[in-house]
């Protein structure tokens, strides 16, 4: 059997009355006020009511459920009740343009949405949303069903049996770049990317962990670990109070963090006090090395740049102290993990025969950065173009096309230096934004900046260091543009989003 849901009610049997999971339910400026925590044994019991209210409702193994609500216990214990019970859980980022989300709830093909009543008073004005059961999250409404309806008695909570490629949990993408696409998670890749973390990222019996990543607590449901989500909005990362995640993060002994570049960047923007922390985590978007040095100026932890996409979780990483140590040209990521087998490549366009092997760049050159092992997924939720774009089939395993342009060192270590659709032409010079970006946010002064086609370069910062870039001879030809900000992703608040940016300046 290869229910991942499994993984995490094992736990249930073997340490009942270990905290499984602790998340603050009020807070405002001046701290948490409230939080509720559970067991493993008491979010069994919850896990076991959701799967017989979902059985109650008619719904059954191979549907798929449509979740949009805010992150809490019922987010969690209803995403594994539906996974035991054998439906595919579609997970849909509220942060999205409405557009957006109309497009992933289509595409999802579900059966059911579990969402706030702020969304779904639209729902006859959105056939997306026609035909499907709905169940509001936060109150009742005209032919709504209420959130209680999906608590049956309480029951065992049992996973019924899956094959590994059945359907388990899908995420759509941002859709910047075009429409979201769903990357389907099945049961047997959630298996092996948690495999993949624990070996590349072990935990201690002990650890209380507190990731601004939603889907990191079920892998470590899956540790047995205490997983304590942080006082944020997980919209808006980017601008979590940082008294208030601290003081939450002392009061619960957290040992380890992990998070976006924005949301550490808050964190380690002065010393950080906590006593229990052993381990800090960043990733999801460019790592530079003026935050990993402001991370080991905040903390004595071991700390790491961690990096990998929800297609191959992880890929590759590398200690913080080794990136302010290492020379080279882009942004250090480190060894690859064991479990994968990366190679740079210069593909052709449009089909290609042989191995992807006979594609591979010589050593020190750059090439796009391609992966493959048990923890990639095979494709796009009912998506073919999708999945023919961005994925490489070779014999049973399948090559993942990150997009991302990197170099190997002479110690096999990645170096990356931008992503594909990013390299800006200068002149007769095609120029890589990642290598530039880092030397100048070096520069004092230079809080961001991006480099685009234009090209132009758009800074954020003082306006004399603004001013001083002018002179830079690595410059000329390019177009320098000042900005009070430059835009980000909604999901991580990290990445530069540079199909907005370039609208902005044109």
């Amino acid at each position: 059997m290869s229910n991942f849901a499994q993984l995490v009610l094992r736990h249930a049997a073997t340490q009942p009355e270990r905290i499984a999971l602790i998340l603050p339910t009020r807070w405002d400026a001046s701290g948490v006020h409230e939080t509720e925590q559970v067991s493993y044994g008491e979010l069994a019991e919850r896990i076991g009511r959701f799967q017989a209210g979902l059985a109650e409702q008619g719904l059954k193994s191979g549907d798929r459920i449509v979740l949009m609500f805010p992150v809490g216990l019922d987010l969690y214990a209803l995403t594994l009740a539906a996974m035991a019970s054998g439906l595919a859980v579609v997970l849909v980022d509220a942060g999205m343009p409405p557009k957006k989300i109309l497009q992933a709830i289509r595409s999802a093909k579900a059966q059911a949405i579990v969402s706030v009543h702020a969304l779904l008073k639209f729902r006859f004005l959105a056939p997306a949303l026609w035909g499907l059961r709905w169940f509001c999250s936060d109150g009742r409404g005209l032919l709504l069903r209420p959130f209680s309806a999906l608590r049956g008695e309480a029951d065992e909570p049992a996973a019924v049996p899956r094959d590994a490629d059945d359907h388990a949990l899908i995420t759509f993408t941002s859709g910047s770049t075009g429409r979201p696409k769903g990357a389907d998670r099945t049961h047997g890749l959630l298996t092996a990317q948690h495999h993949a973390l624990s070996e590349h990222f072990p935990h201690e019996p002990d650890e209380v962990d507190l990731p601004a990543f939603p889907v990191v607590v079920l892998h470590d449901l899956c540790c047995g670990v205490t997983a304590a989500v942080p006082p944020i909005d997980f919209r808006a990362v980017g601008s979590a109070d940082r008294e208030v995640v601290l003081g939450f993060a002392r009061n619960v002994g957290v040992t380890r963090i992990a998070g976006a570049p924005a949301y550490i960047e808050r964190l380690v923007s002065a010393p950080l006090d906590l006593p229990s922390l052993r381990q800090l985590g960043v990733g999801g978007a460019r790592v530079s090395r003026q935050l990993c040095s402001r991370i080991r100026a905040a903390t004595a932890a071991e700390a790491k740049v961690l990096y990998g996409s929800t297609e191959a979780e992880p890929i590759a990483s590398v200690s913080i102290d080794e990136v302010l140590s290492a020379e080279g040209v882009g942004v250090l990521v480190g060894a690859v993990a064991r479990v994968a087998e990366v190679l740079l490549v210069q593909l052709p366009e449009g089909e290609f025969s042989g191995s992807m092997a006979d594609h591979a760049v010589e050593a020190g050159e750059i090439g796009e950065l391609v992966v493959r092992g048990p923890h990639v997924n095979r494709g796009y939720l009912d998506d073919p173009v999708a999945t023919a774009a961005n994925k490489v089939f070779e014999g049973d395993s399948v090559w993942h096309r990150t997009g991302d342009r990197a170099r190997w060192d002479s110690e096999d270590r990645l170096w990356l230096v931008g992503r594909v659709p990013d390299v800006v032409a200068v002149g007769e010079r095609s120029v890589d934004p990642y290598p530039l970006e880092e030397a100048l946010e070096a520069r004092e002064g230079i809080r961001r900046c991006a480099l685009v086609a234009g090209p132009v370069l758009a800074v954020a910062g003082d306006e004399q260091a603004i001013g001083e870039l002018g002179d830079l001879p690595e410059l000329a030809g390019i177009e320098i543009r000042a900005l009070d900000s430059l835009p980000v992703d909604a999901r991580h608040n990290s990445k530069i989003d540079r199909v907005a940016l370039r609208a902005r300046l044109t």
